[in-house]
């Protein structure tokens, strides 16, 4: 019965040292975007979302809008942004921004999916 306790515990220790280093092998390197890269930017977060639209879009069909100071609905809106390959531009919530509205009329935008419902955008412009 001792021979099989000490087994036992000898293989979970095993596994667990072996898990503990699993970690300290370097499986991969990141390697940062050398100079060639072009960064997009805007002085602000809802002029750096229209410069992004800018950067890949001549023209959309969908724009989605999301609140910019709720993250969380800009980043869960990405793969549906990504499936109507539309822009996602920032606004407030009790009113529309003046550089998202240009955008949206810049990019002849037909339909505006909001995220976050009433409660991130308010109804009153919308």
């Amino acid at each position: 019965m001792k021979l099989k306790s000490r087994v036992t515990i000898s293989i979970f220790a095993l596994v667990f040292v072996a898990s503990v280093f699993i970690f300290l092998i370097p499986w991969g390197s990141v390697v940062a975007q050398g100079e060639g890269g072009q960064r997009i930017f805007g002085s602000d977060r809802f002029l750096t979302a229209v410069e992004v639209s800018k950067t890949g879009w001549q023209q959309a069909e969908t724009v989605v809008l999301a609140r910019a100071d709720e993250y969380a609905d800009a980043l869960a809106g990405a793969p549906l942004a990504y499936k109507y390959n539309a822009p996602i531009l920032l606004t407030l919530k009790d009113s529309l921004n003046k550089s998202a509205r240009d955008e949206i009329t810049r990019l002849k935008a037909t339909r505006v999916i909001i995220l976050g419902g009433s409660q991130a955008v308010s109804d009153s412009y919308v």
